[in-house]
């Protein structure tokens, strides 16, 4: 007999932490510090106990996989699951605190300082997401379901000229399918939902609200949970997670693309105070889907299994023939209006070498007949469409973000040429790692259905 239990935590900073670095701006870039909250971000956990083992999903609304040192082991003691059934994840939340000086910058005392107080917050809020859902365990149904929901899009677009830029690729691949597992009780009350999509959170990324300043938020994901959360009541949580959105935004994002009559395009960010409501629109938009996807739902099993595998493979690799601090976005004509007489600014492509290998983590989780592919990168959807149809499991979700040490953008074969700021801020060869990934998800299969 299953039985589940759910909580969640809010992961806010403090008021005196205020103004902060967002995950992309450092202290010193005082226009972009974050200075006040949009709305809370959280920490969600589901804890599953099959009855023979627990497993749980533990998802933080933050840019990555939470920084914060020992957090498994401190959740593993804290909820009774071992730490390899554990999967933690970020949503990717471009809206979020920074909370990782481990990358490879020069970080000042001020932001390492603020980055170890952070973190204490994330552990604090885990554990108590952790408490509030081993108190709640109680017996339950889980159910899997797949709906479309028409919120990402391809955002990989060539112009006339032959340059690429980061705007809607409507004709581009998404993958729309919006995956679902579903735990209800006894009664059918909803006490978890983990949801799976593939997109990225980059609503507001880097802008000011209708009063000038830059805010926290759970941005598209979170605000979606929300809706999800309130919409059920009774304690409900909604976690999301990620699916592969290497080359996916939310179809009102955080830039408009001008079009002008030479052929050439400009970036040109939404006036202060619009793109946090459009993102607040995406949210909700997001969220009834999510709720069609959770009603959907009516089949269910009281019983499941638990299997696992998981390891590390190496990627080809690539680095800038000359090493820059900061990637450009190739955004051709800067991020402004033009005017008649402005003169386009053609982006400088930066030459590109062959590289070190590059390891990347995966895991696969299998709960009953669902199984959780975790990736350490991000995949291109065409990539995370592949490794899918690679799986023994018909139910699966693939899981980014969920490993401390991220593997970087990985372009899939039919992707290779695309000339996008992903492309030069990778260290992984675009178009070269997709028969390494899928054999690897075949291998992963086949350990977990010979157990």
């Amino acid at each position: 007999m299953l039985k589940v239990g759910a909580g969640k935590a809010c992961i806010n900073p403090t008021p005196d932490m205020y103004p902060i670095p967002s995950s992309f701006a450092d202290f010193g870039v005082e226009p972009l510090l974050q200075r006040g909250i949009y709305d809370d971000m959280f920490c969600r956990a589901i804890i599953v106990d099959t009855g023979a083992d627990r497993c749980m999903f533990l998802i933080y609304e933050t840019i990555n996989c939470p920084a914060a040192p020992g957090l498994r082991e401190l959740a593993a003691e804290a909820s009774g699951v071992p730490a390899e059934n554990i999967i933690m994840a970020g949503t990717h939340n471009h809206s979020a605190a920074k909370d990782n000086h481990a990358n490879g910058r020069n970080n000042s005392p001020a932001e390492i300082a603020f980055h170890e107080k952070y973190w204490e917050i994330e552990k604090s809020a885990g554990l108590e997401a952790i408490r509030q859902a081993v108190e709640t365990m109680r017996p339950a149904r889980a159910g899997y379901g797949e709906i479309d929901s028409w919120c990402n899009v391809n955002r990989d677009t060539e112009t006339p000229f032959g340059y690429w830029v980061e705007c809607r690729n409507m004709a581009g691949y998404s993958d729309k399918k919006l995956r679902t597992v579903k735990f209800v009780d006894e009664e059918g009350k909803l006490i978890a939902a983990l949801l799976n999509y593939g997109m990225h959170n980059t609503c507001v990324h880097m802008m000011k609200d209708s009063d000038g300043l830059c805010k926290t938020s759970g941005n598209v994901s979170g605000i979606a949970c929300r809706f999800v959360e309130d919409h059920y009541g009774n304690g409900a949580v909604a976690a999301w997670v990620s699916g592969a959105a290497g080359n996916q935004n939310p179809l009102f994002s955080h830039n408009l693309q001008y079009e002008y009559a030479d052929g050439f395009t400009t970036s040109v960010p939404y006036p202060d105070g619009v793109g946090y409501q459009l993102m607040d629109y995406m949210g909700r938009w997001h969220g009834v889907d999510c709720v069609r996807g959770i009603d959907a739902i009516t089949e269910y099993t009281d019983s499941a299994s638990l299997k696992k595998a998981e390891n590390r493979i190496f990627l080809p690799g690539q680095e800038r023939k000359v090493a820059q601090t900061k990637h450009a976005m190739f955004r051709m004509g800067g991020n402004k209006l033009r005017t008649p007489e402005d003169k386009p600014e053609l982006p400088e492509l930066p030459e590109m070498v062959d590289g070190d290998p590059v390891p990347m983590d995966m895991k696969m989780l299998v709960l009953g007949d669902v199984a959780f592919l975790c990736v350490s990168g991000e995949p291109y959807s065409e990539l995370g469409r592949d490794m899918i149809a690679a799986s023994s499991f018909r139910k699966t979700m693939v899981l980014t973000h969920t490993f401390a040490t991220s593997t970087g953008y990985i372009l899939d074969k039919s992707s290779k040429d695309h000339k996008v700021f992903q492309a030069f801020a990778t260290k992984v060869k675009p178009g070269c790692a997709d028969d390494l990934i899928i054999n690897n998800v075949k291998l992963l299969c086949g350990e977990i259905c010979a157990e």
